[in-house]
């Protein structure tokens, strides 16, 4: 199709929050936020949930389906092969890749690194994170060839759990968009809007609860909430996050 899919990483066996992915947030699970969302986005035109084949990620399958998804199901481990299976399954030019700890991700976040990337025919196209964006706005675009190509040919552990590492750490030798900072100047590294702590689901619930009235809301309403309660950034201040690789250079 000529519209992009999205891939939606989504399983329950996550080490630090278990089950996070089926968390009620204004009475919806975290997942289905995340399929409403990517549904919602100009350009995207189907939602796919990759989820693994382990009988306890029945129930993501079952959310999936339920929000208005297509289902593949893969790999725990080899995510970089789950997600290019799920690629192969729904054939599109582009793929839009989400994890589900982003119940919070913006459509027109995503529209906007979507249009970016087929504007100049790129490669791969992101959003960088912590700084030009929240955790938890994370965007990223592959071209369907891209994301065949490195199925193939990454076979370190790094590149098969990250699925895009190779990008961010080769991003010389492939054409790659990244999109403008959402307030330029501002630097969001210690705001953390993703859905990995207990800490994070207490933010995060405040949040659907403080806005489930404007739904749907995007980044700009999160913000101006942080800007009127700025008490609502420590309550997972202390959360340790774990780094992503680097960013890649940008190839004009």
């Amino acid at each position: 199709m000529d519209e992009a899919v999205a891939l939606i990483q989504a399983r329950l066996g996550s080490s630090r929050l278990r089950g996070k992915v089926l968390l009620p947030l204004a009475g919806r699970p975290a997942l289905a936020h995340v399929v409403e969302r990517c549904r919602a986005a100009p350009g995207v035109g189907g939602v796919v949930v990759a989820t693994t084949e382990a009988p306890e990620d029945d129930a993501v399958a079952a959310c999936g389906r339920a929000s208005g998804a297509e289902v593949f199901r893969g790999s725990g481990e080899d995510v970089l092969g789950r997600v290019a299976g799920a690629a192969q399954a729904f054939p599109a030019r582009d793929y839009v890749r989400i994890t589900a700890d982003c119940p919070l991700t913006d459509p027109q976040v995503v529209a906007a690194v979507l249009a970016g990337h087929r504007a100049g025919t790129y490669d791969f196209s992101y959003n960088e994170v912590p700084t030009d964006f929240p955790r938890g706005y994370d965007v990223e675009v592959i071209k369907a060839e891209t994301l065949t190509w490195l199925a193939a040919h990454c076979q370190d552990p790094t590149s098969r759990e990250h699925v895009t590492a190779y990008l961010f750490e080769h991003g010389a030798d492939f054409k790659i968009f990244k999109l403008p900072p959402v307030r330029p100047g501002a630097d969001f590294s210690r705001l953390r809007l993703v859905l990995d702590e207990p800490p994070d689901y207490e933010l995060l619930r405040r949040i659907f609860d403080r806005l489930a009235g404007k739904r749907p809301f995007g980044l700009a309403d999160v913000l101006e909430l942080f800007e009127a309660e700025p008490a609502l950034a420590e309550i997972n201040r202390d959360v340790a996050q774990k780094e992503p690789p680097r960013p890649p250079r940008v190839k004009k």
